[in-house]
This record gives structure tokens, C-alpha cells and sequence, in this order.
């Protein structure tokens, strides 16, 4: 058996408990940084297809189909969200499945939804990453005053 080296080891445990080497570890760093640069191109498609899926909410035939697209989505845009800086989109992404659960009317639906992804598309705008700064805040209270409830 070969012994490995712990001079180019991190102390980063993997699933099986074995030693990730340094050099692996920035790999994998460096890749999840290149990801980051395109997530708000990404973040920017999710939006308008979100908007699509709403706008057929309205449609008695297209509802059900439309409601598995936003959760869908919004399920993406919650694992994304605090993997590449997002945490606010996280969030408000978890409120959009709760949003979904609450079996609103169609017409209180579409309002809450909509609400939700022009609050994901001003973070994205403005690049609120983390926690949004001093603006984080006004930003999720905002979205609370339109939708008439807390987003945790």
C-alpha cells in the first residue's frame, strides 16, 4: 500500500472520511469561483423563466403543470443561492415552496409570485450578495409589506 504525503493534504475530511489533498481542494475552489461568474446569468434566465411558468398560472389547463416548473425552479434557486453568494435568493427561494403549499387563489398565487421574483431579480441587479449589506434587510421587509407575511 502507498502512503500518501501529508505535506499536500488539507484537513478536509471527505464523504468516506479519507484526507482531500491541497491541490484538489483548489481545484474544486476555483471551479465553484468560474461557476460564480456565470450564476447571475443564470439567476437572470431562472427569473424569466419563472415569470413564464406565472403567467400560466392563469390558465386553467397549464396551472398544475406551471406550479411543478416554479418549484422546480425555485428548488434550483435555493441550493444555488448560498452556493454562489446569494443567500437572500436561498431564502426567498424556500419562501416561493412555502408560497406554493398555501393553495392560494390563482390571482393571490400570481401576485405572491410575482412579488417573490421581482424581489430575486433587485437582488440580482444590484448584486446583493451575503447577506445584502445594509440594504438586506429593507430588501426581505419589502418583500414582507407585498406579500403580507414573514419570509424566513
Amino acid at each position: 500500500m502507498q502512503r500518501r504525503s501529508m505535506q499536500n493534504t488539507a484537513a478536509v475530511p471527505s464523504l468516506n472520511n479519507t484526507v482531500i489533498d491541497a491541490d484538489t481542494f483548489k481545484r474544486a475552489e476555483e471551479a465553484v469561483r468560474k461557476l460564480s461568474e456565470q450564476y447571475r446569468d443564470w439567476a437572470l434566465s431562472d427569473i424569466e423563466a419563472l415569470r413564464g411558468y406565472i403567467d400560466s398560472l392563469s390558465g386553467e389547463e397549464t396551472r398544475q403543470e406551471a406550479i411543478a416548473k416554479i418549484r422546480s425552479t425555485a428548488h434550483d434557486m435555493r441550493g444555488q443561492g448560498s452556493t454562489f453568494g446569494y443567500p437572500l435568493i436561498t431564502q426567498i427561494a424556500q419562501s416561493i415552496s412555502q408560497t406554493l403549499k398555501m393553495l392560494l387563489p390563482p390571482a393571490e398565487l400570481i401576485v405572491d409570485l410575482t412579488a417573490h421574483v421581482d424581489t430575486v431579480e433587485a437582488i440580482i441587479e444590484s448584486e446583493a450578495t451575503g447577506d445584502g449589506g445594509d440594504e438586506g434587510p429593507g430588501i426581505l421587509k419589502a418583500l414582507e409589506d407585498r406579500i403580507g407575511r414573514r419570509v424566513d
